[in-house]
Protein backbone atom coordinates (compact mmCIF):
# COMPACT_ATOMS: atom_id res chain seq x y z
CA UNK A 1 0.00 0.00 0.00
CA UNK A 2 1.50 2.94 -0.98
CA UNK A 3 2.59 5.91 1.29
CA UNK A 4 3.73 8.99 -0.65
CA UNK A 5 4.05 10.23 -3.96
CA UNK A 6 7.32 10.54 -5.71
CA UNK A 7 8.58 14.20 -6.05
CA UNK A 8 9.99 14.01 -9.94
CA UNK A 9 7.57 11.21 -11.55
CA UNK A 10 4.60 11.68 -9.31
CA UNK A 11 4.43 7.17 -8.68
CA UNK A 12 3.00 6.14 -5.36
CA UNK A 13 5.32 4.65 -3.28
CA UNK A 14 5.98 2.77 -0.05
CA UNK A 15 7.37 4.00 2.92
CA UNK A 16 9.08 2.89 6.18
CA UNK A 17 7.98 4.20 8.93
CA UNK A 18 11.49 5.26 9.95
CA UNK A 19 11.72 7.61 6.72
CA UNK A 20 8.44 8.65 6.38
CA UNK A 21 9.34 12.43 6.87
CA UNK A 22 12.80 12.34 4.95
CA UNK A 23 11.76 10.15 1.70
CA UNK A 24 10.99 11.95 -1.54
CA UNK A 25 11.51 10.28 -3.96
CA UNK A 26 10.35 6.46 -5.27
CA UNK A 27 13.63 5.83 -6.47
CA UNK A 28 17.31 6.35 -6.96
CA UNK A 29 16.74 7.58 -10.60
CA UNK A 30 14.35 9.85 -9.43
CA UNK A 31 16.89 11.62 -6.74
CA UNK A 32 19.16 11.74 -9.18
CA UNK A 33 17.35 13.34 -11.73
CA UNK A 34 15.99 15.87 -9.19
CA UNK A 35 19.91 16.62 -8.41
CA UNK A 36 21.18 16.72 -11.62
CA UNK A 37 22.29 20.12 -11.43
CA UNK A 38 24.20 19.83 -8.71
CA UNK A 39 28.27 19.66 -9.25
CA UNK A 40 29.99 16.55 -7.86
CA UNK A 41 26.51 15.46 -6.10
CA UNK A 42 27.21 11.48 -6.67
CA UNK A 43 30.87 11.71 -6.62
CA UNK A 44 32.12 8.83 -4.18
CA UNK A 45 28.29 7.65 -4.36
CA UNK A 46 26.14 4.97 -5.53
CA UNK A 47 25.30 5.23 -8.84
CA UNK A 48 21.23 4.88 -9.55
CA UNK A 49 21.78 2.70 -12.69
CA UNK A 50 23.96 0.36 -11.33
CA UNK A 51 21.89 -0.14 -7.87
CA UNK A 52 19.86 -3.39 -6.69
CA UNK A 53 19.21 -5.85 -9.80
CA UNK A 54 20.63 -3.86 -11.97
CA UNK A 55 24.26 -4.09 -10.26
CA UNK A 56 26.17 -6.75 -11.66
CA UNK A 57 27.09 -7.94 -8.14
CA UNK A 58 23.56 -8.67 -7.49
CA UNK A 59 22.57 -12.29 -6.26
CA UNK A 60 18.38 -12.05 -5.94
CA UNK A 61 18.85 -10.54 -2.56
CA UNK A 62 20.04 -13.07 -0.74
CA UNK A 63 23.77 -12.50 1.37
CA UNK A 64 25.27 -14.00 3.90
CA UNK A 65 25.91 -11.98 6.93
CA UNK A 66 29.69 -13.22 8.37
CA UNK A 67 29.22 -11.23 11.79
CA UNK A 68 26.04 -13.19 12.53
CA UNK A 69 26.83 -16.20 10.10
CA UNK A 70 22.85 -15.92 8.73
CA UNK A 71 21.42 -15.84 5.96
CA UNK A 72 19.97 -12.76 5.37
CA UNK A 73 16.52 -11.74 2.29
CA UNK A 74 16.27 -8.61 0.94
CA UNK A 75 12.58 -7.98 1.67
CA UNK A 76 11.90 -4.36 1.80
CA UNK A 77 8.12 -4.28 2.71
CA UNK A 78 8.57 -6.66 5.53
CA UNK A 79 7.49 -5.06 8.78
CA UNK A 80 10.54 -6.50 10.88
CA UNK A 81 13.58 -5.70 8.07
CA UNK A 82 16.62 -3.62 9.30
CA UNK A 83 17.25 -0.50 8.06
CA UNK A 84 18.70 -1.85 4.73
CA UNK A 85 15.73 -3.80 4.30
CA UNK A 86 16.76 -7.19 4.92
CA UNK A 87 15.31 -10.42 7.03
CA UNK A 88 16.82 -12.97 8.27
CA UNK A 89 16.19 -16.15 6.17
CA UNK A 90 15.51 -18.73 8.97
CA UNK A 91 12.56 -16.31 10.37
CA UNK A 92 10.90 -16.12 7.10
CA UNK A 93 10.74 -19.86 6.53
CA UNK A 94 9.24 -19.99 9.89
CA UNK A 95 6.31 -17.42 8.93
CA UNK A 96 5.85 -19.01 5.75
CA UNK A 97 5.31 -22.37 7.69
CA UNK A 98 3.33 -21.00 9.98
CA UNK A 99 1.25 -18.93 7.34
CA UNK A 100 1.66 -15.57 9.78
CA UNK A 101 4.30 -12.92 11.50
CA UNK A 102 6.56 -14.25 13.36
CA UNK A 103 5.96 -12.21 17.61
CA UNK A 104 9.14 -9.65 18.06
CA UNK A 105 9.75 -11.95 20.92
CA UNK A 106 9.41 -15.02 19.53
CA UNK A 107 13.08 -17.05 18.96
CA UNK A 108 14.22 -19.82 15.80
CA UNK A 109 16.05 -21.82 17.03
CA UNK A 110 18.34 -23.93 14.09
CA UNK A 111 18.86 -27.46 15.98
CA UNK A 112 22.34 -28.60 14.12
CA UNK A 113 23.46 -25.30 15.12
CA UNK A 114 24.80 -24.20 12.01
CA UNK A 115 23.13 -21.08 11.00
CA UNK A 116 23.07 -20.73 7.67
CA UNK A 117 21.21 -24.49 7.49
CA UNK A 118 17.37 -22.85 6.70
CA UNK A 119 15.66 -25.64 6.53
CA UNK A 120 12.23 -26.50 8.34
CA UNK A 121 13.32 -29.53 9.32
CA UNK A 122 16.39 -27.77 10.93
CA UNK A 123 14.55 -24.91 12.44
CA UNK A 124 12.43 -24.75 15.70
CA UNK A 125 10.23 -22.21 17.74
CA UNK A 126 10.33 -20.78 20.80
CA UNK A 127 7.80 -18.22 22.38
CA UNK A 128 10.47 -16.30 24.34
CA UNK A 129 13.98 -15.63 24.64
CA UNK A 130 13.61 -17.51 27.98
CA UNK A 131 12.34 -20.39 26.55
CA UNK A 132 15.26 -20.86 24.14
CA UNK A 133 17.74 -19.83 26.93
CA UNK A 134 16.37 -22.87 29.05
CA UNK A 135 16.17 -25.08 26.33
CA UNK A 136 20.01 -24.85 25.97
CA UNK A 137 20.34 -25.11 29.99
CA UNK A 138 18.67 -28.56 29.62
CA UNK A 139 21.08 -29.42 26.90
CA UNK A 140 23.71 -28.52 28.71
CA UNK A 141 22.66 -30.68 32.17
CA UNK A 142 21.89 -33.53 30.29
CA UNK A 143 25.64 -33.47 28.77
CA UNK A 144 27.51 -33.04 31.54
CA UNK A 145 25.44 -36.41 32.66
CA UNK A 146 26.47 -38.23 29.94
CA UNK A 147 30.05 -37.18 30.15
CA UNK A 148 30.08 -37.86 33.91
CA UNK A 149 28.67 -41.31 32.80
CA UNK A 150 31.50 -42.27 30.24
CA UNK A 151 34.24 -40.87 33.16
CA UNK A 152 33.00 -43.09 35.35
CA UNK A 153 32.78 -46.41 33.21
CA UNK A 154 36.29 -45.71 31.98
CA UNK A 155 37.49 -45.42 35.76
CA UNK A 156 35.65 -48.57 36.67
CA UNK A 157 36.82 -50.86 33.83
Amino acid sequence: MPDKSCGICEKPFYVKPCRDKTAKFCSPMCHYKHNEGSIGYWRGKKRPELSGNLHPNWRGGRCFDPSTDYVRIYNLKHPYSDCYGYVAEHRLVMEQHLGRLLKVEETVHHINSKRNDNRLSNLMLFPTRGAHSSYHEEKKKQLKTVKKVIIYEERSV
